[in-house]
């Protein structure tokens, strides 16, 4: 009767382990579910959610997947990005900026001989 009862119970532990890791499981898919994940990349970027376990990218304003890594601000101060930022940087190259990711972590001291020698470049 004793070996019983102690199977018994063993058993409902088990359950209520199991229960608890299914629980644990649902709370950790409600988390990922309200996850974002970017990929800021050198050339371009993607965002993309998590939805019931599945990534899905989201697609830009020009229905592409993939966004150029570019910003650029108009004269008039809208800001451009993606693709169209890029094609103004030829006619406002000063208000475009482009492969900044590689500024991340530098100091300002390199940064003011890169932004020096670039534009020493484009104006000489």
């Amino acid at each position: 009767m004793h070996f019983l009862f102690f199977i018994v119970k063993i058993r409902k532990k088990e359950e209520t382990q199991t229960n608890t890791r299914v629980k644990l499981k649902k709370r950790i898919y409600r988390q990922i579910a309200k996850s974002v994940g970017i990929d800021l990349g050198t050339t371009n970027s993607v965002v993309a959610t998590i939805e019931a376990t599945q990534p899905t990218v989201i697609v830009n304003e020009e229905g592409y997947r993939t966004t150029t890594s570019v910003v650029a601000y108009t004269k008039t101060g809208r800001l451009l990005v993606g693709q169209i930022g890029k094609r103004q940087n030829m006619l406002n190259p000063e208000n475009t900026f482009y492969s900044v990711k590689r500024f991340i972590g530098s100091k300002m001291t390199d940064l003011d001989e890169e932004f020096t020698k670039n534009a020493l470049q484009s104006h000489g």
